[in-house]
């Protein structure tokens, strides 16, 4: 196999994953109620809500980031790296805007990054003896010499 066929075979695709994400927002008061403007003032009560975002695939440079970031920052360098417009251009221009969201918007886009990057084989049903997918019901039971299959 010659490098090119390497580097084709190895290339992390390029489209973007579309993801609704479901989010439980704090709600604020009226902008004339709060004491500064630029500061938003919640009232307590949370509205459930859906945001369309967008996510791609790691490469291997957002591996090597992720693997060198400490472990508080891992998160929001997935959020940073992954989270993208529909046009594949990030959302997020450096890495300390994504570490400026609340927690109730980080943990669902993290969790969306998460799904899409999720590279862990699909579990297989284990096969009996038998071939059958499944155990008879007396296979489950514990066997009376106290040997064990």
């Amino acid at each position: 196999m010659d490098l090119n066929q390497l580097i084709v075979l190895s290339t992390v695709p390029t489209a973007v994953v579309p993801k609704t994400i479901k989010v439980s927002r704090p709600l604020t008061s009226p902008q004339e109620e709060w004491e500064d403007a630029k500061t938003p003032e919640f009232t307590g009560e949370f509205a459930d809500e859906t945001v369309d975002t967008h996510i791609r695939k790691y490469s291997g440079a957002d591996q090597i980031e992720l693997a060198s970031a400490s472990d508080r920052e891992r998160v929001f360098v997935a959020i940073h790296r992954c989270v993208v417009n529909r046009d594949g251009s990030p959302v997020f221009e450096t890495r300390e805007q994504a570490m400026g969201l609340s927690s109730w918007l980080v943990v669902p886009l993290f969790n969306a990054v998460s799904e899409v990057n999720d590279n862990r084989p699909k579990a297989s049903r284990r096969r009996t003896s038998s071939g059958s997918k499944s155990p008879s019901p007396s296979a489950v039971a514990r066997r009376k010499s106290g040997s064990t299959p």
